[in-house]
């Protein structure tokens, strides 16, 4: 999906299925490229802190529905 609309929330949803199943590694990755896409632009200011903490808590070993 994201290959058709490079829609920064494919990514995002792809990086938690990844925490979800433990692969860390493969949800940072993911993570890290969905903050990349997102637009700078001052509405996307929340969702970039969104992605962000998100991400921190995978470094931390955290599944989405751990936090």
């Amino acid at each position: 999906a994201y290959e058709l609309n490079h829609k920064p929330d494919y990514l995002d949803t792809l990086a938690i299925a990844y925490a979800e199943t433990k692969n860390f590694d493969k949800a940072i990755e993911i993570q890290l490229k969905a903050i990349e896409t997102i637009k700078d632009v001052s509405d996307n200011e929340g969702k970039k802190r969104e992605y962000q903490e998100r991400l921190n808590s995978y470094k931390n070993g955290l599944a989405y529905v751990d936090l």
